[in-house]
């Protein structure tokens, strides 16, 4: 609950903050379970930042989460397609297996 107040301090300080608006969505996923929030939140990441390969990833990790596997699929082959990182990039293969 602190860290998600935190955030929600900083984007008081700059709504348009994309990083702290993935890490607000991480936190709404992964501590709280609210996941309807957290897809909203990487949502409004992404319409700052289209490309921001960690939003687009927890927001694939998200929609497995839920259930929704054709959701997280298109999410994770847009993560691949624009990240640089080797490593983001094979966590990102093996969640896809997942949701095959």
């Amino acid at each position: 609950d602190r860290a998600i107040a935190l955030f929600e301090k900083a984007l008081e300080l700059n709504p348009n903050d994309y990083v702290s608006l993935t890490a607000l969505a991480g936190a709404y996923a992964n501590f709280l379970k609210d996941y309807k929030k957290a897809v909203k939140f990487y949502k409004k990441a992404l319409k700052i930042k289209d490309n921001y390969d960690i939003a687009l990833f927890g927001l694939g990790l998200t929609y497995a989460q839920m259930g929704l596997k054709k959701q997280a699929r298109s999410q994770f082959e847009k993560t691949i397609a624009v990240t640089q990182d080797g490593d983001l990039k094979d966590a990102v293969k093996k969640a896809l297996v997942l949701v095959q």
